[in-house]
């Protein structure tokens, strides 16, 4: 993955390899998770209740490329410029601090690239036994996440809350191309594989959450959460910004896609996890 990796080495040109003493360390000085995610999951929405919650901390997408090569503000989480870190384990433990809740809990999402790339990078396996509890969150239905990641990509509108009229109305112009929605929906099942394939090799059983669960109902995931992190009390739901971007021409692409498409489709399927 050299796109990622080229990433990394810019935005931490001090260092771009976890060190694995240091984040056993982090893991005691805090209450860490790591929430494992496949795109278009709802990952965001999640961050967002967690944060408002006041006791899970804000598990922020912190080595998303883009994120760490930029300047913007994500959620009050800055990227490494904007802190005027250059190493990736500095960079850790200032966003640990700076995100952890008041009970000391701090969580970190990563998805399959970011986790593959930085394991190639690190001298040793990245020690997950760093984290008190290991969340991986994902869809039950992968074709209606694969329709969602093509729109949102091909416009450039990935969360509601980006409503300026003319990224809008690049997202509703978006035109259906079933086989760039297949090519995607490859993607997000490989990611799914990678992740399963990590699962078994380090003898991990992560907790999983779902988006079609936790955005009819938050309450259950976030006491999942709660729960494997030992924080004690009922979990407060805070109102979110994040809503649903699909609509109704997303429930027609894929009705379209089941119709047309269903042999390639139910093909890549098959062996889902």
């Amino acid at each position: 993955m050299p796109a990622y990796d080229d990433a990394y080495a810019a935005a931490f040109p001090g260092g771009a390899a976890i060190d694995r003493e240091a984040l056993l360390q982090l893991g005691v000085q805090y209450r860490l998770y790591a929430m494992f995610i496949i795109a278009r999951s709802g990952s965001t929405w999640l961050t967002e209740l967690a944060r408002g919650s006041g006791v899970l901390g804000c598990p922020q997408e912190w080595l998303e490329p883009g994120f760490c090569l930029g300047l913007d503000v994500n959620l009050d989480c800055p990227p490494p410029r904007v802190l005027g870190i250059n190493e990736i384990n500095a960079y850790l433990q200032a966003v640990a601090k700076l995100s952890a809740a008041p009970n000391r809990v701090a969580g970190i999402q990563l998805s399959w690239p970011q986790l593959e790339s930085l394991s190639a990078k690190a001298p040793a396996p990245l020690p997950i036994e760093a984290f008190q509890a290991v969340f991986y969150l994902r869809r039950k239905d992968v074709l209606a996440q694969a329709v969602s990641l093509y729109r949102s990509s091909a416009s450039g509108r990935f969360h509601s809350f980006q409503n300026a009229a003319d990224l809008v109305q690049r997202f509703d112009e978006v035109a259906f191309n079933a086989d760039q929605i297949i090519a995607l929906l490859a993607h997000l099942l490989d990611c799914e594989r990678g992740f399963e394939a990590c699962f078994a090799a380090r003898r991990i059983e992560p907790i999983r959450l779902y988006y079609e669960d936790f955005a009819e109902d938050p309450t259950p995931a976030l006491t999942t959460m709660a729960a494997q992190l030992g924080v004690d009390g009922p979990i407060p739901i805070a109102p979110s910004r994040v809503t649903r971007l699909s609509d109704a021409t997303n429930a027609n692409w894929i009705e379209r896609l089941r119709r047309d498409h269903a042999a390639a489709i139910d093909a890549l399927i098959t062996d889902r996890a």
